[in-house]
């Protein structure tokens, strides 16, 4: 064509009409014929032939929306490997690779061959993890960015994917379908929803450029990609596809923008990391410096060693002081922490992967388990997202469900019963799944008012079952008359042919309408009686109040020869107007309820979500009953007592968007947060909200300071809110980004999945129960995991540091001994205690606040604890294991046989029985680590999880090895059963010296007060928590909670903890 795909833009430019026309005329000659023919459509009911469309593909590309590029592996493994933890550990490999290869004594690869192995794998795994997560994601994308539409090509329409759609092509559009590319309207009338774009959930009519005719947006003609179809029918031409497209254009601005801040265990890990750092190296520092004082000193002053032997034995004992305080400094840092992290991750995106949550980024997990309010959508995340006939009202009886009417005795008039199903097949042009014709859901079109009363013949004993395909079945009454269905008619009509002289009109649409056009009603019995205005307003009163959507149906045989040409057309006017068309003197037939389901399993998330400290709160664009009446089902609406907030907050729970914008928003359309504090706590449904009150709302809450109050206002978390915000669209953006976790919908727009951190690729509220138990889980595993290598470490610094400084014994451990002991506590015990699976009794806890530290003080008084007392035994067994029967035993020949003194393999001894005991008792210290939070059964769910029960295993397997037959190697003195039985019961002590820190502390903790341990690990059901839901008694508009609360538990009181 010779033209630029950037100059279609101005014919669909938003703001200047004058733009629009200039390119009409300069492309098209000023006329949609003229820009139809200059594109090599021809016509809205021939479009592009199949060479022309090759042609335009050729020059313009298919419709392909811009979409980030999977990251490189080598990217990845970049970003892996720059984090502060990985290069502290790559320093400290260094430095000890260099240290042990000045020392001929040692095999000076081994240590740090070790380090650098454990960074290998925690880099490789994480790599590989998040490659695999780019996989999924990719496949992700490609499944959002294609829906079927349908194009005419040669005269022939036909069903394709959205991505084969280019320039030029001419697009059917009918109601529910989504718009493709953008374009203008070239033939017939649809009102089309923007909000993919505008975030204005408003209906604009559009006509074809010039056809004159009322409505906001009618003078253009334009649509949009990703626009909705609300109603009516057209064809458009599309004159932009992918990144040149409005919506194409913003999710490439997307793709430049950069990403969300840290979380909060990220932050907290690196700001760890960097304090252990220069902990480790100002310890080490300080013990060489004192050490080497102390040594001098020792040797000169208290030895009176005036001369040493030589100077290379000085130096060479100084040299021993910096090995030792190189391995300080090696195992004092957590080489283990990115182990345990990655663990956690690997075995939580699995799971998650199998409940349909995509994480997207891995390391912001652990946000999902802190999350305190969710502000969620209703269409197709509470709710099915797809409308289901739910009763059948025929001859005044009412079936419920509908399928009973086509039961044999249902009672039904039969004859009445055939023409209602005759009459959903000529009215409706959907096309749904049947029987005789499967497809898959992506690929049903039209109406979604139209699709469950197809699907509702498809059910079985139908006296019309969709056994054979629907153009078949609608090609035996063809269809010679129609009105299509527009938002200002609510109804459409059909005219049938039943034979070469008969034909009969069926009418469908909104009750009030369809009953004006009615004379008559089907009555028991199935014979018609007259309708008068008493009986159709008391029909219509019957049906106030419902949330359904009620369609009425109603029919009339013509009487004499119909002749379409000459019956009067009422598309440009209210239904049944003006006189004289098929649309009056109709007879009832039948009033369908249908309605979007709620999904079977939100109410019980939600309750769960409840009892785990976390609001549910509803943003809707439905009507403010319908929003209500579908809270009140899955009980966000509810009054529950009990729980970890304090109280129920007055005010009101619903309101609409407009009042929320009254209440919270100043002169100037910022948030005025007092204003703003005032309303969020008790508000649970904002309706006919637009994206920016969702905006405002999850902002509003996120900022909000009232958790510093005192006392603390009720139904606020005591601390920082942490706000999850879902969405599924373009208009959404805002929302996700400014939320602390962003959760989108796997059937939603690319951009909108593009800014969030979670993916629901089912569209389900109920796995975001799912994503907060592994975010619980996350935090739970790398707390456990700080608890015991931070232990261990300050035993292991502690001992070393007092056998220097009172013993001056520079190696209290053999290097194999240390490298082992740090395997233990490092890569061993995080593979370990970060596997425990996800239990639903973290949900019985609340959520951690942003603020808490990683170290609460239980975990703190349990490491000085545990420290304390392994410490205490070590030193204790140096001194008093000479008193061992081994000890006295021991044979000079094997002294003689190792080339060493019987002075020197005594030592051996004691070094063994000291190395013995700080493994054991730290095998004893991981059972214990399983239960950071005091809960008294250590071994609660062990059975579950196997990798700690064979880690476990092989820890005590290689210890014995190492014992009893590493001799000289390992420098240890093969140990008998009775010091095998004095270490392991030292050891097994420590299980009740935790039981004892751990009663002191609830004792403390209770004032005196009766108090239960909450078993994470437990086989439990969530359902049995002694929590009592009330009804929510309120107004529709002034529904307030229950007041200050002084019934209400409070965390840790007497009634739960």
């Amino acid at each position: 064509l010779g033209v630029p795909a950037a100059d279609f833009a101005p014919l669909v430019d938003r703001e200047d009409a004058g733009k629009r026309a200039e390119a009409l005329e300069r492309i098209g000659g000023g006329t949609l014929h003229g820009l139809m023919e200059r594109l090599g459509a021809r016509g809205a009911w021939q479009g592009l032939d199949d060479e022309e469309y090759t042609a335009r593909a050729k020059e313009y590309g298919l419709n392909h929306m811009p979409r980030r590029e999977a990251a490189a592996w080598y990217a990845i493994l970049w970003d892996n490997i720059n984090q502060i933890i990985i290069w502290v550990l790559l320093g400290c490999a260094i430095v000890t690779y260099v240290v042990n290869a000045i020392d001929p004594d040692v095999k000076w690869w081994v240590e740090g061959t070790a380090v650098m192995a454990t960074i290998t794998i925690v880099v490789g795994v994480c790599t590989s993890l998040e490659v695999w997560r780019e996989v999924q994601y990719a496949k992700l994308s490609e499944r959002v960015d294609k829906f079927s539409v349908t194009v005419v090509r040669g005269g022939k329409a036909r069903v394709v994917d959205s991505t084969e759609v280019t320039i030029g092509d001419v697009v059917a559009l009918s109601r529910g379908d989504v718009v493709p590319g953008d374009g203008l309207l070239v033939d017939g009338e649809v009102e089309v929803d923007e909000s993919a774009l505008t975030g204005e959930s408003v209906g604009l009519l559009k006509r074809p450029a010039g056809a004159g005719g009322e409505g906001e947006g009618s003078a253009d003609g334009c649509v949009y990609a990703g626009s909705l179809v609300l109603d009516g029918e057209g064809r458009m031409v599309v004159t932009a596809v992918g990144v040149h497209s409005q919506l194409g254009a913003v999710q490439q601005q997307v793709l430049e923008e950069s990403d969300p801040e840290q979380s909060g265990l990220e932050a907290k890990l690196e700001d760890l990391a960097y304090k252990i750092l220069w902990i480790s190296l100002g310890f080490a520092v300080a013990y060489f410096l004192v050490s080497t004082v102390e040594y001098f000193v020792w040797e000169f002053a208290v030895l009176d060693r005036k001369h040493v032997s030589s100077a290379g034995d000085a130096v060479g004992d100084v040299f021993n002081l910096f090995e030792s305080a190189v391995v300080m400094l090696v195992v004092g840092i957590p080489e283990g922490l990115p182990v345990a992290v990655t663990m956690t991750m690997v075995l939580g995106a699995v799971a998650m992967e199998r409940e349909h949550v995509l994480v997207r980024r891995p390391k912001r997990a652990e946000v999902l388990g802190n999350i305190t309010t969710v502000c969620t959508d209703k269409t197709g995340t509470l709710t099915t997202g797809k409308m289901t006939a739910r009763s059948v009202t025929l001859a005044d009886k009412v079936y419920e469900p509908p399928e009973k009417v086509f039961a044999a005795d249902s009672g039904a008039p039969a004859g009445m019963l055939r023409v209602l199903c005759d009459g959903i097949l000529a009215v409706t042009t959907a096309v749904v799944s049947t029987p005789a014709e499967p497809i898959e859901p992506s690929q049903e079109s039209g109406s979604t008012t139209e699709r469950p009363l197809l699907r509702f013949l498809a059910a079985p004993g139908s006296v019309r079952p969709l056994d054979r395909p629907l153009a078949e079945l609608r090609a035996e009454q063809p269809v010679v008359w129609r009105v299509p269905f527009t938002s200002a008619r609510k109804a459409t009509c059909a005219v049938v042919q039943l034979d070469k002289k008969k034909h009969r009109a069926f009418a469908m649409g909104a009750p009030e309408v369809v009953l004006s056009m009615c004379t008559s009603a089907i009555r028991p019995g199935g014979r018609p009686q007259n309708l008068d205005e008493r009986q159709r307003e008391e029909t219509l009163a019957s049906l106030e109040g419902t949330t359904d959507r009620v369609v009425a149906v109603a029919y009339r045989d013509l009487p004499g020869r119909f002749s379409p040409e000459q019956a009067p057309r009422g598309d440009r006017s209210e239904a049944g107007q003006p006189s004289g068309t098929p649309e009056s003197e109709l007879t009832l037939l039948a009033l369908v309820a249908i309605r979007d389901p709620l999904r079977p399993e939100v109410a019980g998330a939600i309750e769960t979500l409840w009892r785990a400290g976390v609001e549910v709160r509803m943003v809707t664009g439905d009507a403010a009953p319908t929003a209500e009446a579908i809270a009140e089902e899955c009980g966000i609406l509810a009054e529950r007592e009990g729980g970890y907030l304090h109280g129920q907050p007055t005010g009101r729970a619903v309101l609409t968007g407009k009042e929320f914008r009254e209440k919270v928003l100043g002169p100037d359309g910022e948030i005025d947060q007092a204003a703003f504090d005032e309303v969020w706590p008790s508000l649970k449904v904002l309706a006919r909200s637009s994206p920016g009150d969702k905006h405002v709302f999850v902002k509003g809450i996120r900022e909000s300071q009232l958790f510093t109050r005192d006392p603390l206002p009720a139904g606020v978390h005591p601390d920082q809110q942490i706000v999850a915000a879902t969405g599924d669209g373009v208009n959404d953006i805002a929302a996700i980004r400014v939320a602390n976790v962003g959760v989108a919908m796997g059937g939603g727009q690319q951009a909108a999945i593009e800014h969030a951190d979670v993916v629901l690729t089912n569209d389900n509220f109920a796995s975001t129960v799912t994503a907060v138990k592994w975010g619980r889980t996350f935090f739970h595993n790398v707390t456990k995991f700080l608890r015991f290598q931070i232990t261990v470490s300050v035993v292991f610094i502690a001992y070393l540091c007092v056998e220097t400084f009172f013993h001056m014994r520079t190696d209290p451990l053999s290097v194999i001994m240390s490298l082992w002991t740090n395997m233990v506590q490092d890569a061993l015990a995080a593979i370990a205690l970060s596997s425990d699976e996800a239990s639903d009794r973290l949900l019985l806890r609340p959520p951690t606040g942003e603020s808490e530290t990683l170290f609460t003080p239980l975990l703190v008084l349990n490491i000085a604890a545990h420290s304390v007392y392994q410490l205490a035994t070590l030193v204790t067994f140096t001194e008093v294991a000479r008193f061992f029967p081994e000890y006295s035993e021991l044979d000079p020949k094997e002294a003689k046989k190792r080339d060493i003194s019987l002075s020197v393999l005594q030592e051996d001894f004691k070094t063994t029985v000291v190395f013995n005991l700080l493994i054991l008792e730290s095998l004893v210290h991981m059972l214990c680590c399983r239960m950071p939070n005091g809960e008294y059964n250590v071994f609660s769910g062990i059975h579950r999880n196997p990798w700690f029960i064979c880690v476990w295993l092989a820890i005590l397997v290689v210890q014995i090895i190492m014992v009893q037959l590493g001799g000289p190697v390992v420098e240890v003195v093969a140990l008998g059963w009775s010091s095998w039985l004095i270490c392991l019961l030292v050891a097994g002590m420590e299980l009740p010296f935790q039981m004892f820190v751990n009663m002191g502390w609830w004792l403390y903790q209770s004032n005196g007060r009766t108090v239960d341990w909450v078993d994470p690990y437990a086989p439990t059901s969530l359902e049995q928590t002694p929590l009592v839901r009330k009804p929510n008694g309120g107004g529709k508009k002034g529904r307030a909670g229950g007041g200050g609360g002084e019934g209400a538990a409070a965390p840790g009181g007497d009634e739960e903890v």
